[in-house]
């Protein structure tokens, strides 16, 4: 036998028991409590979300900020949306609330508008830029590691009750 080979044995009659156990634990575990999981240990990340947003003309952004479940068929049948998930964007200046809530996470560049006088092109005008204030992306960094350990000792504490 050669010294980089490994020698992997299965017991049957542990394999049929742990089989016993991952079935009780599937229809223990569903889409609905690793979804309910997932939202309870989300509200942190949600919370951070509507503190640090700029809310000086942006108290509907705010409003706008929640925690929903994935509709989005590459993400799967399970799993939540933290973030800017409603779009209730009266009062947002003609801007959608994920438009918004990306400007004001991204900024922008300088902008120009032409200037025209009968038809004519006369020049530019400067329409500004937006400082880049992220607030979305900070409280996903700073509570991924926690939302992800919240969510593996749920599942551990529903392993244990088998």
């Amino acid at each position: 036998m050669s010294k980089n080979a490994v020698t992997i044995g299965l017991n049957k009659a542990e394999f049929r028991k742990s089989l016993k156990v991952f079935d009780e634990l599937g229809n223990r575990m569903d889409r609905k409590f690793i979804t309910r999981t997932l939202r309870r240990n989300a509200k942190p990340m949600e919370a951070e979300m509507k503190r640090n947003a700029p809310t000086a003309d942006n108290d509907n952004l705010v409003k706008n900020i929640g925690i929903t479940t994935s509709k989005k068929k590459n993400l799967g049948r399970t799993g939540v949306r933290v973030g800017v998930v409603k779009d209730k964007s009266e009062n947002l200046n003609g801007f959608s609330a994920p438009a918004l809530a990306s400007v004001i996470e991204y900024g922008t560049e300088e902008r120009y508008r032409k200037l025209k006088k009968a038809g004519i092109i006369t020049g530019r005008a400067s329409t500004g830029s937006v400082e880049a204030k992220p607030f979305i992306r900070r409280a996903y960094d700073r509570h991924e590691e926690k939302l992800m350990e919240a969510v593996i000792n749920d599942i551990n504490k529903e392993f244990e009750k088998i």
